[in-house]
């Protein structure tokens, strides 16, 4: 567990902390207050810390993941980076301007030890907590762009059903208009025919009764006659 820090903006003291951890362990955590150049708590309301290390191996750590918990009093904590445990290292927080992201001031180095005896291990990597940050908005702008093409395909997709089932409409409409106005030709050819069958049969239905009735008045005429002629012989 790492001792509480008290880490002031006072270059010019001699005075400087040590702390030690393990390359094996995770999670330390640095819970520190930081003081003006007057040994006063420095007010830390409207502004954000940095931490960094510059470690023995030319290697970086940057990180602006800190928590501050008591702005009024200085009062901040860190988790340390697993970058941090793979070598010694000079390290300081740097004070920043939330407004306008100006630095403002730094505290006085401290030193970090990295125990376990080994120089160089698989941790002994820079750390930039930004290009974590840009790594992210990368990853969301590359999900947003795949979202935006599954969208746009998806949108595509779409046209082309509606456009199949637009073509679709359009030649069922097409049959069956052209079926229509074939069956109503048939229709109105068959209505024609018959009519004129029709006339025909009513034609020779008239002549026929035209001539049974000549006939018949024929008849009548001669039997007529013969009555007659038959009562001058009486």
């Amino acid at each position: 567990m790492i001792p509480k820090l008290r880490l002031g903006t006072d270059k010019t003291t001699t005075a400087v902390n040590r702390i030690a951890i393990r390359q094996s362990d995770r999670g330390e955590e640095i819970h520190a207050f930081i003081t003006t150049d007057t040994n006063e708590p420095y007010n830390l309301s409207n502004k954000y810390l940095v931490f960094k290390e510059n470690k023995i191996t030319g290697t970086a750590v940057r990180d602006s993941n800190v928590s501050i918990t008591d702005a009024s009093n200085g009062e901040i904590r860190y988790t340390l980076q697993d970058a941090v445990h793979g070598a010694d290292g000079v390290a300081w927080f740097d004070i920043v301007d939330s407004s306008n992201d100006q630095l403002i001031d730094s505290t006085a180095d401290f030193y970090i030890k990295a125990k376990d005896g080994l120089k160089f291990t698989a941790l002994d990597v820079s750390y930039m907590s930004d290009l974590d940050k840009i790594k992210e908005e990368l990853s969301k702008r590359i999900s947003n762009e795949v979202d935006q093409q599954t969208a746009d395909k998806l949108q595509q997709w779409k046209s082309n059903v509606d456009s199949a089932i637009r073509t679709m409409q359009q030649s069922y409409a097409s049959v069956v208009d052209d079926f229509n106005s074939k069956y109503n030709q048939r229709y109105e050819s068959i209505t024609n025919s018959f009519n004129q069958v029709q006339s025909q049969i009513d034609t020779a239905n008239s002549k026929i009764s035209d001539a049974i009735s000549s006939a018949t008045n024929d008849v009548e005429q001669a039997k007529k006659l013969y009555a007659t002629e038959l009562c001058e012989y009486c």
